[in-house]
């Protein structure tokens, strides 16, 4: 109930259609929720936004290799065919 009449108040003190700016609402809006333990740490976001980007990553490499030993397999099977 506490984490809903903090809410409202956040809102009505930081819209943008009442005076305040989107980032003021967004920053108030962040602290409630942490304040309530609701909302991970932007560190911690950032952290497992990096890490997934590795991975992205590394799935690709992984992918782009695969495809240079199949074509070289494949190259390698056409000009060592006997004729």
């Amino acid at each position: 109930m506490q984490y809903k009449k903090d809410r409202r108040a956040a809102v009505l003190a930081h819209h943008p259609d009442h005076g305040g700016s989107a980032d003021e609402l967004i920053a108030a809006l962040e602290e409630v929720d942490r304040k309530h333990g609701l909302a991970p740490d932007r560190a911690e976001a950032r952290r497992a936004s990096q890490q997934s980007a590795d991975q992205a990553l590394a799935v690709i490499a992984t992918a782009a290799a695969g495809l240079v030993a199949v074509g070289a397999s494949v190259a390698f099977t056409l000009i060592t065919r006997r004729r």
